[in-house]
């Protein structure tokens, strides 16, 4: 029987008493069965794989997870609450200025900073992202000034629902910039959500970066460091791809990524924090 272990999430202590692992196997049984749960949302077993790993490597235990985050259109996001939490684990505050349909204001502060940050959903009528359609297609008819052929979605068609996105991006754009810590680089689901839901940007899998599924032609010993070798990112720079998929790179165990090229994503890291 597995010994007891303890972890700690967002300031909170937990003991908890980890699964049997004992082979990437087994990952792959727990993150089918995750799928089919739906204990962490709607979710492939390519993703339930990704989250199985996650929590094994960190010691994180599953509804630990599923408290924090949850993933999307195989996004990795950060509930707004979670980055709350954890802004005030590390020492910060934040002060609530109003939060409505309209608007959403708060002022954040960390380590002697202070910012306030405000998302009005009337400043967000001429963003691509609250309206249905490819995001091309929807910034033509933005900048022609053609509002009255674009139609918001469906979600964001109530009250509740604007207020409740509002206040997401004021956390996390807020948040980010005082204590990037409390965000490391991921986004809220209701910002994640938004990427790839008819905008035309591309859907980034995280499923891509699986060491089950690797090329069908691979040849890491020629491949430049600063070039992805693998998954559908394969040839692409590391430095063209979104933060949150470069901080999956430092667990993964797949040969093709070596070390050389980890200690170069964690310098693209390193870099993109230090310019927030």
């Amino acid at each position: 029987m597995a010994k007891e272990k303890s972890t700690e999430m967002s300031g909170v202590k937990k003991t908890y008493r980890p699964l049997p692992i004992t082979s990437m196997n087994d990952i792959v049984l727990i993150g089918d069965l995750l799928s089919k749960t739906k204990i962490m949302g709607e979710i492939n077993p390519a993703e339930g794989f990704i989250i199985a790993a996650i929590c094994y490597q960190h010691d994180i235990a599953y509804d630990d997870f599923a408290e924090t985050y949850n993933v999307m259109h195989g996004r990795l996001s950060k509930k707004a609450d979670a980055i709350l939490v954890d802004l005030k684990a590390l020492g910060g505050s934040y002060q609530i200025i109003e939060r409505t349909a309209a608007i959403a204001k708060a002022v954040f502060s960390y380590n002697g900073q202070s910012r306030e940050s405000t998302v009005a959903f009337e400043d967000l009528k001429s963003e691509p992202f609250i309206y249905n359609g490819k995001e091309s297609d929807v910034a033509k008819l933005i900048n022609a000034g053609q509002f009255n052929k674009l139609i918001i979605k469906s979600k964001y068609s109530t009250d509740r629902s604007r207020m409740q996105m509002l206040w997401a991006r004021c956390i996390s754009d807020g948040v980010r910039v005082v204590c990037p810590a409390a965000c490391k680089g991921i986004y809220t689901p209701e910002e994640t959500s938004d990427f790839d839901e008819e905008t035309g940007a591309p859907c980034v899998s995280l499923a891509s970066l699986n060491p089950f599924n690797p090329p069908e032609v691979t040849t890491p010993s020629v491949s430049p460091v600063e070039i992805c070798p693998i998954g559908q990112f394969e040839g692409k720079k590391w430095e063209e791809l979104e933060t949150d998929i470069l901080v999956m790179v430092e667990d993964l165990n797949d040969p093709a990524i070596t070390a050389e090229m980890k200690q170069h994503v964690r310098d693209i890291l390193t870099a993109r924090k230090g310019s927030n």
